[in-house]
């Protein structure tokens, strides 16, 4: 028995310093997001229960602690005085950010497929820049929907919101968030 529960308690520390190591992972990253000059992030309201349903997406989305890096990019932008939107992830990777054309049927694209190509007007290019230009218009026709709110503080719902990081903090500037991840994490 004693070897059993010496076993277990090695794999305890080792669960624990991958867990700590992500974590710090994951305030850097927001910490620097946040420091960066950007004045709002615009996120996807994503119902992370249903994309572990995925069995091909939902150890990726439990090893960069999807929710939890959200939490932390929503309170810390808050204390910073940033915006935080959420917008409807129906159909961002298959929408034109051009002219507005969704993908249906056979013409919808799958996750594995990395560019984007509108049938309708010819836009081709990255997926994941489409689908955060599709993002970002639809945080801009959020905001002249709800007059005198430009969007709200960090809360909520918006804490827990992410799309696999896949997607965008979305400001001046377009970036989107995976790539960032990929160099923050290379940076790190």
């Amino acid at each position: 028995m004693k070897r059993r529960e010496k076993a277990k308690q090695k794999l305890q520390k080792k669960w624990e310093h991958v867990a700590n190591q992500s974590n710090d992972f994951a305030h850097k990253l927001s910490d620097k997001l946040v420091n960066s000059g950007y004045t709002s992030f615009v996120l996807e309201n994503l119902n992370i229960n249903n994309m572990v349903k995925n069995h091909n997406l939902a150890q990726s989305i439990y090893d960069v602690l999807w929710r939890k890096f959200m939490q932390m990019l929503s309170y810390k932008a808050e204390s910073a005085g940033l915006r935080v939107f959420a917008v409807d992830p129906k159909d961002t990777t298959q929408e034109c950010s051009r002219c507005g054309h969704v993908k249906t049927g056979d013409e919808r694209i799958d996750m594995s497929v990395r560019i984007y190509h509108c049938n309708v007007c010819g836009l081709t290019m990255d997926r994941d820049v489409n689908a955060a230009l599709v993002i970002k218009k639809r945080r801009e026709m959020l905001k002249r929907a709800t007059p005198g709110q430009g969007g709200s503080y960090a809360s909520g719902d918006a804490a827990s919101t992410i799309q696999k990081v896949s997607q965008v903090v979305s400001m001046n500037q377009e970036h989107t968030l995976q790539s960032l991840v990929a160099e923050e994490a290379h940076d790190l």
